[in-house]
């Protein structure tokens, strides 16, 4: 968390950072899909700095959203995972404020015309839910 911590402070960028206590208990919704969410910041047009740090979803979120250029993760040594303040700034700089970085701030931009969508994001989930109606084993179906 230092090396995260020195090199927010080494990009010379304005930067709010807001770490989130461990969860006490289990099951609760906010564990699950917490405030400030990569939703949240799509929804608003954000380019996203990721690290696959702390918890098991982050690799594969941090490689997603890397991968579909709305993101750029923060380089780790392959060998023990380590990584140092300066790639920390060096990555914040290049998707904040660089040409190298500008088509990530686009698509960034973009994806607010999925994610901010209501009734597309309605649609979807109508969708899904009748697929899996649909394909679920007999039985299964809940009686509401």
């Amino acid at each position: 968390m230092h090396q995260l911590a020195f090199g927010i402070e080494k990009s010379n960028l304005p930067f709010i950072w807001v770490v989130r206590k461990r969860p006490v208990g289990e099951g609760q919704m906010d564990d699950i899909i917490p405030p400030g969410s990569i939703i949240g910041a799509l929804k608003f047009g954000r380019a996203l700095i990721v690290f696959s740090g702390a918890s098991a979803d982050q690799g594969l979120n941090a490689r997603l959203l890397h991968g579909r250029k709305v993101g750029l993760e923060i380089e780790r040594n392959e060998t023990n995972g380590s990584f140092t303040s300066d790639l920390v700034a060096e990555t914040i700089r290049q998707v904040m404020m660089e040409p190298k970085g500008e088509a990530i701030r686009a698509n960034a931009w973009a994806m607010r015309e999925i994610f901010d969508n209501e009734e597309l994001s309605n649609n979807c989930l109508d969708g899904f839910t009748r697929f899996i109606e649909e394909f679920a084993p007999s039985g299964c179906h809940s009686q509401v």
